[in-house]
C-alpha cells in the first residue's frame, strides 16, 4: 500500500478492524502510517484503550455500526437499538432511535470519533447526517 502512495495512486492508507497489537506491530514496521482504523464503535463496544492509542498516534477512528448491530451478536447481548434508554431520549425529538442525525448522536456520544461509516438509501437521511 506503501507503494501505491508513493506512485501517487492513493492518498492515504487505512485499515479495518486492527486492535492495539496489530497497529503497534503495523506502526513499528511501516513508513507511512494508516489514516484511518474503521472499526465498529458504540455505545455497547467502547473500544477506549484503542481510541487512546489512536488518538496519541494520529490516526482517526471510523465507527462502523455506531448505533449498533444486530446481526453479529449472541442472542442473550444487549442490542443498541433496543436499549430503553436511548430509545426514550430519541423519542423527544426523533421518534425512533434510528432516526436520530448521526451528528447528534456523535456529539452526545462519550467518546470522541472523527468520521462516522453510514449506510442510508433516503436522501433526506443523508444529509441529515451531514
Amino acid at each position: 500500500m506503501e507503494a501505491l502512495v508513493d506512485n501517487g495512486l492513493a492518498r492515504e492508507i487505512g485499515v479495518s478492524n486492527f486492535p492495539v497489537a496489530l497497529l503497534h506491530e503495523l506502526l513499528s514496521d511501516c513508513r507511512i502510517p494508516p489514516a484511518v482504523n474503521q472499526v465498529e464503535l458504540h455505545p455497547y463496544l467502547q473500544q477506549e484503550k484503542l481510541l487512546r492509542y489512536c488518538n496519541k498516534r494520529g490516526i482517526h477512528v471510523q465507527a462502523y455500526s455506531p448505533l449498533g448491530t444486530t446481526g453479529y451478536k449472541e442472542k442473550h447481548e444487549p442490542n443498541v437499538l433496543a436499549d430503553p434508554i436511548l430509545n426514550d431520549i430519541a423519542t423527544v425529538s426523533f421518534k425512533r432511535l434510528q432516526k436520530v442525525p448521526l451528528k447528534t448522536y456523535c456529539l452526545c456520544s462519550i467518546y470522541t470519533i472523527s468520521r462516522v461509516c453510514v449506510k442510508r438509501v433516503n436522501m433526506l437521511l443523508i444529509y441529515s447526517n451531514i
